[in-house]
């Protein structure tokens, strides 16, 4: 699609038959800019089913991310897809385009939604995208991604969106059908716009890595600037589970941003095995609201020796509510070394904690076990 707008396409699948490069499809759908006042606004992608083939692993280039993406919306021109537009309207912007009931599958990333950054700081924006939309019918399948090399590889990619949504969608890496993947690995990866209100609810994560010494995320919002105080973000309801990473470290869900608020709550993370993690639940700023409340973290096991474990981890140093969180059952596979866990650590000044259960936590030889640890040494804040 180039600017094109109120186009529905629905079950129409595709399919990459090639099998070697440079043959290999770099992407499924594209959705395009047919100008700096032409975006593609109001359409709909659905019931489809995109399959490509994961070894094409063709390196990023200027706006253009790495590999092949099945579902692809870009800030450029169809004609040069590496060169970022400079949007000048509203008009020009990839705007309130849908994506409901697809199957993505043998890709790099699966969905790829790529913002203007020239944008940045006015009121020139993608706004309204929808991935997986208010119910599971409209939930969306990514599964088997990854494992064409080294590439970063993400079954959602979302980039300098506003108003945005990512929500009731399975991702599995690798169900047994797909290939491990090597490189750095995310399930939902955003990196918020200045103004950007998003949300990220009821998603399933389930991620498989291999033995390189790399960082993988089941959930993970950056941004690209400080926000504005009228910035949220939701990580409410999502299950990040069955998850098997063996390098590096693993994050389930971690907001390193700085919104206004910010609200992790209801989530499940469960079944893991994984090296360390510096916070399975990690949150940052929330200058005028931070909430971590009755999240599930259980059956972790640290498959690596003298490693370290914190359940959950504020980073946010003004006021944080953290209530009615569990955290049991975490251990190391190992019986040696000097590991630590740490079920809940904060930086909040001012830092409201009740109703938490810490259980069931073990260390291997002379390792240490924190239950909830408060920071004494604050940064400066204004």
């Amino acid at each position: 699609l180039i600017g094109a707008d109120y186009i529905t396409i629905d079950g129409i699948d595709l399919l990459d038959p090639n099998t070697s490069n440079p043959a290999t499809m770099e992407y499924g759908y594209g959705l395009f800019k047919a100008s700096a006042t032409d975006g593609c606004q109001f359409n709909v992608i659905k019931n489809c089913t995109v399959t490509l083939n994961r070894i094409n692993g063709v390196a990023g280039n200027g706006n253009s991310p790495a590999g092949c993406k099945a579902i692809w919306m870009q800030n450029a021109l169809a004609t040069s897809q590496t060169l970022a537009v400079s949007v000048t309207s509203v008009q020009g912007t990839n705007s309130y385009n849908s994506f409901y009931g697809n199957l993505l599958q043998n890709c790099n990333s699966g969905f790829v939604l790529m913002g203007s950054v020239s944008s940045f700081g006015s009121t020139i924006y993608d706004v309204g995208n929808d991935i997986g939309g208010l119910s599971a019918v409209t939930g969306n399948t990514i599964v088997n991604y990854g494992g064409g090399g080294t590439l970063v590889a993400a079954a959602v990619q979302a980039t300098l969106q506003n108003g945005y949504r990512i929500s009731n969608n399975t991702i599995i890496s690798n169900n047994g059908s797909g290939v491990t993947h090597e490189g750095t690995l995310y399930g939902i990866y955003t990196i918020t716009h200045q103004n950007g209100n998003i949300q990220v609810n009821n998603n399933y994560v389930s991620l498989t890595t291999g033995t390189l010494n790399v960082w993988s995320y089941a959930i993970f919002n950056h941004e690209y600037t400080a926000p504005t105080l009228t910035t949220s973000v939701e990580m409410n309801n999502n299950t990040v589970t069955s998850c098997s990473v063996a390098g590096g470290g693993f994050y389930a869900l971690t907001n390193n941003s700085s919104p206004s608020v910010i609200t992790m709550t209801g989530n499940l993370v469960s079944n893991l095995q994984i090296p360390a993690a510096n916070g399975l639940i990690a949150l940052g700023w929330g200058k005028n609201g931070a909430y971590v409340v009755s999240n599930t973290i259980t059956n972790v096991v640290s498959t690596h020796t003298n490693n370290s474990i914190t359940a959950i981890r504020i980073a946010n140093p003004f006021t944080t509510t953290c209530t009615n969180n569990l955290i049991e059952n975490i251990t190391f596979s190992a019986n040696v070394g000097v590991s630590t866990i740490e079920g809940i650590k904060s930086d909040s000044k001012n830092f409201i904690c009740s109703g938490n259960v810490v259980r069931n936590l073990s260390v291997p030889g002379t390792g240490s076990i924190t239950g909830i640890k408060q920071n004494l040494t604050w940064p400066n804040v204004a």
